[in-house]
């Protein structure tokens, strides 16, 4: 119990250097419905919604690329498969 103590008193901000922030107020659209009631939507500036749109684009064509390599050997080892 006294270790916490210290602990406590090692760790806490001096008067002196304490200040009160509080957290800016967002206007919080709240639909009962969802889980994610509580989690604020922010708008992105629009260059970033371009390069997001870019990054999953390729993501996509390189996920699309490698389900091919995957069929291809699939395909490949099937008909080794069946000559022998």
């Amino acid at each position: 119990m006294q270790q916490q103590k210290v602990t406590q008193e090692l760790y806490a901000i001096p008067q002196h250097l304490a200040i009160d922030i509080k957290p800016p107020e967002v206007e919080q659209s709240v639909e009962p419905s969802t889980n994610f009631a509580t989690i604020v939507e922010v708008e992105l500036p629009v260059e970033y919604k371009f390069k997001n749109i870019e990054e999953t684009e390729v993501a996509r064509r390189k996920l699309e690329e490698q389900r091919e390599i995957q069929r291809s050997v699939f395909l490949i080892f099937q008909t080794k498969r069946k000559k022998t």
